[in-house]
């Protein structure tokens, strides 16, 4: 179970992560 959830979290961060690079790039756009 707690490698279940580690690796849901740390898609979860790494979605965050793509999410925020994307709307950096939007503004330098």
């Amino acid at each position: 179970k707690l490698l279940i959830g580690s690796k849901i979290q740390s898609e979860r961060l790494n979605f965050s992560a793509y999410r925020s690079t994307f709307s950096l790039n939007v503004d330098l756009s």
